[in-house]
Formats: C-alpha cells, structure tokens, sequence
C-alpha cells in the first residue's frame, strides 16, 4: 500500500509541475507577444522622427522657423498626434542640427495584464545635422584660389583652368596627387582623386595642356545622355540652393555613375602661394563641367558652373562642421 501512495504522490507533483510550466509557458508567450508589439511600436516612432529630423533639416541653417515647421508637419502627417503617438518636441541645436522627440506615454500590455503589468513608456530621439565634406573622393587635382571661388556667383560659369600664361586669372597650378607626370595628371581627371582638408599636396610644375585636354575628352565621352546638360543634373529648389533630379547623375550615389561631368575642386586660401611647390586644401567647390577648349598645344581652358547642392550622406565621405562656402550641403542623421 505505501508504494502505490508514493506512486499516486509522484503523479500529483508530476501535474502540478505541469500546470506551473503551462502557465510559465503561456506567461512567457503573452510578454514575448506585448514586447512584439512595443518594439514595433519604438521602431515606427523611430522611424518617424528620422525621416521627420532629415525633412526640417533641409532649411537648415538659413531659416530655423521653416525647419522646425517641416519636420513638425512631416511628423504629424505621418502618424504623431493620433493612436497614442506623441510628438513631444521639435528643436534646432546650435544653427546646424535639428532634434525630434517622439514617444507613447503609457502604452498598454495585453497579456501581461496577467501577471499584474500595466503599462510602459517608450520614447524616441532622432538628430540630424548639415554638414560638409572634410574628405571625398572625384576631386579634380586643381587648385582654386578662394576669392575667385567667391567672386562667382552658383550658377554662373566660370573658368577654373587656364591656358600657360594666364595663372593670375584663376589657374594656380594643377595639383600632383600620387605622383609627379602628365599621365598621373590625365588619370587624375578621368578619375579623380580623394583629397583631404587641411593637407597640404605638390603643385604640377607644367601647364598640362594636352593631358588635361585627354582627361577632360574622356569624362565628357563617358558621362550618360540622361546627365550631360547641367538642367538633366540639377534641379533648383530657389535661394541659390539645388538638389540632384536622379541618382543616376549624382557621383556620390551608389549608382551614380550617369554623370563624370560633376565634380568637386579644391579651394586654397588667398595666400597661398603655389610657386613655392605646395598649396594646402581649405575647402571643395563643387562644379559642373560645361565645356573645354583646347585649340592649340599651348592653350587649354576649362569651365565650370559652381554650384550649391543639397544631397544624402554617402560612404566616401568624411563629414564636419557645416561650412558655408561649401558647395555640398550634406544632411544626415547623427544621432
């Protein structure tokens, strides 16, 4: 008789075991399913305030009230305000950053009801800033002195590269990037090169008429008929400002390969001085390249359109602190 009582004991516990792990079961699936749901929740709150932060930042620096506006509007058109959602804050930071603060005070378990859970905050911040390139590749190795960068006007068509003689108007040496040579100098152009701020490169001693006329035929002969017009590349958005019309004509997109006529060129500071070997890169100007003329072995002009572009941050980019006199308006998220 005591065996059979310890037998029938054995199958007692061996059911109260069970009932306590169904339950630890089921508990454990209604948390997984509420935290199924809060994650969604976070990462759609997330999302919003990222594509919110990058919207405002747009109208960054020149006009805080329209960025805070836009990203506010953006936010609100896509879901804050509505199903517990709430925008808590809209702010600029500094004069070149935007923060966006979205969160769901109280969001509600379901199942966790069950194991005496009630409710969670979630909140969200995005941050996102204009900034400008420190390094980047499709440089031209050129140097542009910074007042003539200046003098120009984005949109006007200027010349950046001289025929031999004429270095006083603009031309203050091509640049030697890798090594020293005419053909290092051509592949330079076909190419282009990645340059750093702040580091200083030799100076071409020649004028390299015909290897810039080679590089340049090269870029023009290889840049697709859907971006070889400076209207089929850029798109003015007003107040000096254009943005890309397709990533097919943008070079710093990951498949912007439409266009070899885009480019960027290096600014020197005014007192640079180019006959003693080396000039020291303060900044990029960024530029369209309308046309070339090389009639005779001695005389090679190039001119370009500068330009002001606002575009998306890409990989072969390094970036710092938004310089206006950039031609690169870069907006990103930093946080």
């Amino acid at each position: 008789m005591g065996k059979r009582g310890s037998a029938g004991d054995q199958r007692g516990n061996a059911a109260v075991i069970i009932a306590l792990a169904l339950v630890a079961l089921l508990g454990a699936a209604a948390m997984a399913s509420d935290v199924g749901v809060f994650l969604w929740n976070r990462q759609k709150l997330q999302d919003i305030a990222d594509a919110a932060a990058l919207a405002g930042i747009q109208e960054l620096p020149e006009d805080p009230d329209a960025a805070v506006a836009a990203a506010t509007d953006y936010a609100r058109r896509n879901g804050a305000g509505s199903g517990g959602w709430v925008l808590d804050s809209v702010q600029v930071v500094g004069t070149d950053a935007l923060e966006v603060r979205l969160s769901y005070p109280d969001a509600p378990f379901l199942f966790g009801r069950a194991l005496g859970l009630r409710k969670v905050d979630i909140s969200v911040r995005a941050r996102a800033a204009v900034q400008s390139p420190t390094r980047s590749d499709n440089v031209m190795p050129w140097a542009l002195r910074d007042s003539v960068r200046q003098q120009a006007r984005f949109g006007d068509v200027v010349t950046v590269k001289y025929s031999a003689g004429s270095g006083s108007q603009g031309d203050y040496g091509a640049l030697a990037i890798i090594k020293r040579g005419s053909s290092q100098y051509e592949e330079n152009i076909r190419n282009g090169v990645t340059l750093e701020l702040s580091r200083t490169y030799d100076v071409e001693t020649g004028n390299m008429t015909g290897a810039t006329r080679d590089g340049m035929s090269y870029r023009f002969a290889n840049t697709s008929t859907g971006c070889d017009t400076f209207d089929e590349v850029f798109q003015s958005t007003g107040q000096g400002l254009w943005h890309f019309r397709r990533p097919e004509c943008n070079p710093w997109s990951g498949n912007g390969q439409g266009s070899k006529r885009v480019v960027l060129i290096p600014v020197i500071a005014d007192n640079e001085d180019p006959g003693r070997g080396q000039v020291t890169v303060m900044g990029f100007a960024l530029a369209f390249l309308e046309d070339f003329t090389c009639p005779t072995g001695n005389e090679c002009d190039v001119r370009v359109r500068f330009v002001q572009a606002a575009m998306s941050a890409d990989n072969q980019m390094l970036y710092g602190s938004y310089d206006p006199r950039s031609g690169v308006k870069v907006a990103r998220l930093v946080q």
